[in-house]
């Protein structure tokens, strides 16, 4: 069963939540990447057919390589850092999602925009 993540300090949710965010990032261009090759694959034929097995590996590896990112974003193993793991943390730690506490962490012109009621014009 799924449990939170521990964390004590700011720098370890840091280091978190970039790990995951890396993941998320990173699958989306693998598999668009994938996705591209496909489509280039059909319009130069003539130029895959000249080493057929290095396009299909280099294809099949960079689809890999963006399912293994999904597959870590929504592994629900325990002790896994995943989508379903921050949330238990978050709901677990909700001292380190306080106001207070996030506006330390973030780029200090953000703060503002995060305020409640900041982007109603009020």
């Amino acid at each position: 069963m799924p449990s939170p993540l521990t964390i004590s300090e700011d720098a370890e949710l840091k280091r978190l939540l970039e790990h995951i965010a890396h993941d998320i990032i990173n699958a989306g261009a693998y598999l668009r990447l994938h996705s591209t090759l496909a489509e280039r694959f059909e319009s130069h034929k003539h130029e895959v057919n000249q080493t057929p097995a290095f396009w299909a590996f280099t294809a099949n590896a960079v689809r890999d390589a963006g399912l293994l990112c999904l597959a870590r974003i929504f592994d629900r193993r325990h002790g896994a850092l995943s989508l379903y793991t921050l949330l238990l943390t978050i709901r677990d730690h909700p001292e380190f999602f306080a106001d207070e506490a996030v506006s330390k962490r973030v780029n200090p012109i953000y703060p503002e925009s995060m305020r409640s009621g900041s982007s109603d014009g009020g």
